[in-house]
Order: structure tokens, then sequence, then C-alpha cells
């Protein structure tokens, strides 16, 4: 399996890193995605000195299996 996280990326938003007075990574959930933390997190919470950052999975899931799936099917034999 390839993995495929570093294509997506992040996206920041709020104050910059360098100033901020709270720097926040926040993870969306399956089938959600980094816009959607931001209309449903960053926008309620109106802290403009926190530095927000949001990884967006490919695809809106961390893992592309059901959460049943054993980690095999991943092609990690060893898990």
């Amino acid at each position: 399996m390839t993995n495929h996280f570093g294509e997506v990326g992040a996206v920041h938003i709020g104050a910059d890193l360098e100033v901020c007075g709270l720097a926040v990574v926040a993870v969306h959930g399956r089938g959600q995605s980094a816009a959607f933390m931001i209309d449903h997190v960053v926008a309620r919470m109106e802290q403009p000195m926190v530095a927000w950052v949001l990884p967006q999975a490919p695809g809106n899931t961390w893992y592309p299996l059901g959460f049943l799936a054993p980690l095999a099917a991943l092609g990690r034999p060893d898990l």
C-alpha cells in the first residue's frame, strides 16, 4: 500500500504560528475534511490568537479500510 498522506497537506488558518498564543492541530473524522473543521469548529471558536493547523486525509479518511479490517489487509503481514 502506498502512503498518500503527504500528498494532500494541511490547511493553516488563524494567527501566524510565530505570534500565536496557542496552536491547535485538529484532525477531521471519516468522511469529513479540513473545510468541515473550519466551518464547524474554527468558525465557532472565534479565537483570533489561535493558529489552526488542519491536516487533510486523502479521500477524507485516515484509514482506507473499515475499522474492523485486519491491519494485515494494509499489506503489513507483520501486524
